[in-house]
């Protein structure tokens, strides 16, 4: 083609035989550098594209070591071991020089043989496999393991990138949380069947207790105070009155709510304090208080002093005894 181009371009220029050999050559050179400038782009692009290569491998290669879970590089048809990372050795048992071309049927790493071929099948049909439940035998034990893969290609042929997670402690623990929690259950029941036993005999002891409180003002009303309202009616001398009266006062608080009362809203008074109280409440002076109690005047205004304070009327102008009978 290009001869008979030249040979035109002689023609119609009249070119000697030497200046188109001169031309021919000319043309040839620079189709060798345009030429030779592509190969060596090509040869550039190659360069890099095997650096990124090598790059890539390698940071996949510190990921796949690094990793803490067990992973495994194997071909995809027999399982055979290209690459497995520490974590693998250790979960295994075995050592890098053991695995390393073996296949992991003949390292009987799987409890059921035939489980591997249909993971494979699996994989084939959707592409990656995430936390399949599987039984493998590590260290001579048999584990459950949560199996993930995905395919991967090196050199047009598929390998599988393989992890896998030991769960036995894990599912150990949740079988043994599962009868605790079946335990607590049944305690949680028979204690509530005691609460309920208890609740019973409690309210029987709450009933048995106000037939007993009703027996004693029944008794009282109708076998003793009758007798003392009898004896006020004889020939008595001024200490037997009195006498007579605190008795049947006190018979009367027996049946009447005051003691309870008082003791139930001031529990920090003092038997003495709450004899007093009982006393004034009933319109005893200082002086008919003392001669009752056996103590001294003096003192007995000292417990009304302190009574005025333990009841909050210090600072009130409320008369003591009023306060008293108000909780009647």
């Amino acid at each position: 083609m290009v001869k008979k181009e030249t040979q035109k371009a002689v023609k119609a220029k009249g070119l000697s035989a030497e200046d188109l050999l001169e031309q021919t050559v000319a043309i040839r050179t620079q189709e060798l550098e345009r030429t030779k400038a592509r190969l060596e782009e090509e040869l550039v692009n190659r360069k890099n594209t095997e650096q990124a290569l090598a790059l890539s491998e390698e940071k996949f290669h510190k990921a796949f070591m690094a990793t803490p879970d067990p992973m495994a590089l194997s071909t995809m048809e027999e399982g055979r071991y290209v690459e497995v990372n520490q974590a693998f050795l250790d979960m295994t048992g075995l050592k890098m020089g053991d695995v390393i071309g073996k296949t992991s049927i003949q390292l009987g790493l799987w409890k059921d043989a035939t489980k591997r071929q249909r993971l494979v099948d699996t994989l084939k049909k959707e592409g990656n496999l995430k936390n399949v439940e599987v039984k493998a035998i590590f260290k001579g034990k048999e584990r459950d393991c949560l199996y993930s893969a995905e395919i991967i290609h090196i050199h047009h042929m598929p390998h599988l990138v393989t992890s896998v997670k030991d769960i036995t402690d894990l599912k150990n623990a949740t079988r043994d949380l599962g009868q605790k929690d079946q335990e607590l259950e049944i305690t949680t029941r028979q204690l509530q069947e005691v609460n309920d036993a208890l609740r019973i005999l409690l309210s029987q002891s709450k009933d048995e207790l106000k037939k007993l409180e009703q027996r004693i003002v029944t008794n009282v009303e109708e076998l003793i105070l009758p007798y003392v309202a009898r004896m006020k009616e004889t020939p008595l001398s001024v200490d037997q009155t009195v006498y007579i009266s605190v008795i049947e006062s006190n018979l009367k608080e027996v049946v009447a709510p005051f003691m309870r009362t008082i003791v139930a809203k001031h529990p920090n008074l003092t038997p003495r304090e709450i004899e007093v109280a009982n006393l004034v409440r009933m319109g005893a002076s200082s002086k008919e208080a003392a001669k009752v109690m056996g103590i001294s005047k003096r003192a007995v205004e000292f417990h009304r002093d302190s009574l005025r304070n333990k009841l909050g009327l210090k600072k009130q102008k409320r008369n003591l005894r009023a306060y008293l009978s108000s909780m009647n």
